[in-house]
């Protein structure tokens, strides 16, 4: 299987349908290194200067070569050209990779958003016995509306739904997702502050740490975002590369 960068992006932005969805993330999860790569590859996209910083290396290496490496046919002024050219090569090298090092990810500020894709729907092909059968045409109505990004309908939809089944978590799960996505954070956070606690026992704990984790950073409350983040990072998470990124550019975050 073979992820472009534009299908990771679509991936992560929650462009993809659920089936599609579920396969990139069965993939990388089975081939982290791959996951790594278009992370990082992303990230190169978000240096601002690296077009103009590839284009300058290239302009002093044409003019380093044409003034440093004289004309010669001798076998020894050969062999010292070639050493000179790999002086000049490995001189570009070494001044990426301080450039790099001293700041790996740019100065751009760095969008949450980026890290972002809707957990996937396991409403629809599996309803809850809890759910009055009477309901279940509505839940699939309510998943529809949260898988086309219709955060604010599925919402409000699934609001409805809670009114007749109070206690069904997976439902109360999925509002909170919408209630993040259209900005009430606090209101999220509650639920999944709940539904992350161990004694809870919830089967989809991992997505609401995360988006947890998420809504903090959201209200500002730092300390608890890193706190989440460093938790989320040392698991084995489906969100643990994203998590670590924040947490190394937490202070470029917008």
């Amino acid at each position: 299987m073979n992820i472009s960068i534009e299908e990771y992006k679509d991936y992560r932005k929650g462009r993809l349908s659920s089936e599609q969805t579920q396969s990139i993330q069965d993939y990388l999860n089975e081939h982290p290194l791959e996951r790594k790569s278009l992370e990082g590859s992303i990230l190169m996209e978000q240096i601002p200067e690296i077009d103009q910083l590839w284009s300058r290396m290239d302009a002093k290496m044409d003019t380093l070569i044409q003034a440093e490496v004289p004309v010669a046919d001798s076998a020894p002024a050969k062999k010292k050209n070639n050493l000179r050219y790999i002086s000049i090569i490995t001189g570009v090298a070494a001044g990426i990779a301080i450039l790099l090092m001293m700041n790996p990810m740019g100065t751009k500020s760095l969008s949450i958003d980026e890290y972002v894709s809707p957990y996937p729907d396991v409403l629809t092909d599996i309803v809850r016995g809890d759910v009055a059968p009477d309901d279940r045409s509505d839940i699939t109505t309510a998943m529809s509306e949260y898988r086309s990004g219709e955060y604010a309908e599925a919402y409000q939809s699934l609001a409805e739904l809670i009114k007749e089944n109070p206690d069904n978590r997976d439902l109360a799960f999925y509002k909170a997702i919408c209630a993040y996505e259209i900005g009430k954070y606090e209101e999220g956070l509650q639920t999944f502050e709940q539904l992350m606690d161990p004694e809870a026992q919830y089967a989809y704990d991992d997505g609401a740490i995360w988006y947890a984790a998420l809504s903090y950073i959201k209200i500002g409350k730092d300390n608890k975002a890193k706190e989440l983040l460093r938790d989320i990072s040392a698991m084995d998470h489906y969100k643990s590369e994203a998590a670590g990124i924040l947490l190394e550019r937490y202070d470029h975050i917008k």
